[in-house]
């Protein structure tokens, strides 16, 4: 899993991902939740909470994520 490069061990990102958190965007749920509902822009949003627990602050946006527009998918 990519989080391994933040996170210290698999046991703590077990705990990690299993742990409810009340800061966005969890707001009550677990990054486990976020991270099987089905949204990419939810995924970005997990790994940078990540990334801001193992460093302490945010990743300065790259080229790709500058611009990205969440966007949404209409089944027919």
């Amino acid at each position: 899993c990519a989080l391994r490069q933040f996170l210290t061990s698999i046991e703590h990102e077990r705990d990690w991902l299993s742990r409810k958190r009340s800061d966005p965007p969890f707001l009550g749920r677990t990054p486990m939740e976020i991270l099987t509902s089905g949204s990419y822009e939810n995924r970005l949003s997990v790994r940078r909470s990540a990334e801001v627990d193992a460093f302490g602050f945010p990743p300065a946006p790259n080229e790709t994520d500058r611009d990205l527009r969440p966007y949404t998918i209409e089944w027919v």
